[in-house]
């Protein structure tokens, strides 16, 4: 029976090769997470239900023990996987400058692997647009009211950052900004402005890309 192979005989052909079918990648993950029996099964499953190994991994815990077959250990690693990439990705990144666009777009596009609410950071940079920090600022819809103006001044004055971008994301949406989006931006700019730090921009984070509000 196909779902009871054995892991070994597929795993440096799958895990080795980036063209390896989805289904196969993910069934051999199953595999090595402890599902037994009919992994291949419940990977077509999963792929039919979420429509990607992306939608998968971006699940919640408790959504992906609702799928038969599925044990506790296999989600929690399955949901596990963009937190550590998005750790590793961003630890790698803030070695490096951040204070081009398409730079820091890339840092904040890592830093929200595996977050399935909506949230807002700031990046700090200095002079050289090497990282300072990057710190949560809001939890939920991103306008106005939400974002702590005092709290976000007291920041960039104690890290002396000469550089700020400040992002948040569209958890499974497209990244297109919205009218209240734009409004945080000027609002944003114009607080930098008088604090005389550069505004790089307030980029909208959507699946593995970004826009600019």
């Amino acid at each position: 029976m196909d779902g009871m192979r054995p892991i070994e005989q597929t795993r440096e052909a799958v895990l080795g090769s980036y063209d390896a079918d989805a289904c196969d990648l993910l069934a051999t993950l199953l595999g090595y997470a402890g599902v037994k029996g009919e992994r291949d099964a419940l990977a077509h499953s999963l792929l039919d239900g979420y429509g990607s190994i992306e939608r998968i991994l971006n699940q919640k815990y408790k959504e992906l023990l609702k799928n038969d077959g599925m044990k506790e250990h296999c989600a929690v690693l399955l949901s596990s996987i963009f937190p550590i990439l998005s750790r590793s990705h961003t630890d790698a990144l803030q070695k490096t400058p951040l204070g081009k666009e398409a730079d820091a777009g890339r840092f904040f596009v890592c830093k929200y692997l595996g977050i399935k609410e909506e949230r807002a950071y700031m990046l700090l940079l200095d002079s050289d647009g090497m990282y300072i920090d990057c710190s949560e600022i809001s939890i939920g819809d991103v306008s106005t009211a939400a974002i702590y103006h005092g709290k976000i001044v007291e920041r960039i004055i104690d890290s002396g950052a000469h550089y700020v971008a400040i992002a948040h994301n569209h958890p499974f949406g497209t990244s297109t900004p919205s009218s209240s989006d734009r409004e945080v931006s000027d609002i944003l700019s114009d607080i930098c402005q008088k604090m005389r730090v550069t505004f790089m921009g307030h980029f909208v984070v959507g699946s593995n890309t970004y826009s600019m509000a």
